[in-house]
Formats: structure tokens, C-alpha cells, sequence
């Protein structure tokens, strides 16, 4: 079935990022759950992120495609052509104006922390090249 364009492509992606956005902030909020010492919460908490990530999972099987890079999602090799662009454009791009941002209003501990984000994506996206080299090779 061909989504390109339609409404329902977009309704599509915007339920994906819902239930991304969902999940890791229910993750996150099992992790404090977790340190204040609230197990059953934590489960639940875990238990719903799961759910959610089935969601988004779920979505991505209908796209077929990375709502992001749009590249197709069916095969090993364009998963990690996306994920190298997408780690590419983070350290490239998006973390070092963010750094920046944060250093035009005196944030600097924030700064830094988008730098490190920076160096933590220019390694994913080496990972992922070693990655797609054993593939093709």
C-alpha cells in the first residue's frame, strides 16, 4: 500500500513520535520510580514504556520507511544508512547549534552536555559504518 503523501502517512508518523516520546518518557519516569524505591510503580511503569514501544513499532511496520531519513526500514542495509545519517546530522548539525545556544545564555554545564551528545553520535555513527562494512563485505 503506497502512504506517500496522504493524511494517513501523517497521521502515521505523528503517532509514532507520540508513542516514542510516550515510552522514553514513561522509561525515564520508571528509572526515578525506581530510585525512590517504588518497585510495583516501576514495573507498571516499565511495563507501559514496553507497550508503547510496541506502538511505535507497530507504526514503523506500516511506513515501511524512517519517518525521519524516509529511507525504507525493510532491510538491514538502509536501516543503517539511516542510522548513519541520522547520528551524522546529530554531531554534525543539531548538537553543536544547541551548544552554542546554551553557551549565547551563560548555560555552559548544558553546553557541554550537547557536546558530549556530539562525540556520543560521531561514535554511534562509526559504529553503524563498521556495521554496514561487514555487511557488504
Amino acid at each position: 500500500m503506497d502512504l506517500k503523501g496522504t493524511k494517513t502517512e501523517k497521521n502515521i508518523i505523528e503517532a509514532f513520535i507520540q508513542e516514542t516520546q510516550s515510552a522514553m518518557t514513561y522509561d525515564y519516569a520508571a528509572y526515578r520510580a525506581d530510585v525512590e524505591g517504588h518497585n510495583e510503580i516501576t514495573t507498571k511503569l516499565r511495563s507501559s514504556a514496553a507497550i508503547r514501544r510496541g506502538h511505535a513499532m507497530g507504526n514503523m511496520q506500516l511506513l515501511q520507511k524512517d519517518p525521519v531519513t524516509g529511507l525504507r526500514t525493510n532491510i538491514t542495509r538502509l536501516n543503517l544508512q539511516s542510522a548513519i545519517e541520522k547520528a551524522t546530522r546529530l554531531y554534525h548539525d543539531v548538537y553543536p547549534k544547541m551548544a552554542e545556544t546554551a553557551r549565547e545564555e551563560n548555560l555552559e554545564d548544558i553546553a557541554n552536555w550537547f557536546e558530549t551528545l556530539a562525540k556520543a553520535e560521531r561514535m554511534e555513527a562509526k559504529l553503524y559504518e563498521e556495521a554496514l562494512k561487514i555487511l557488504l563485505d
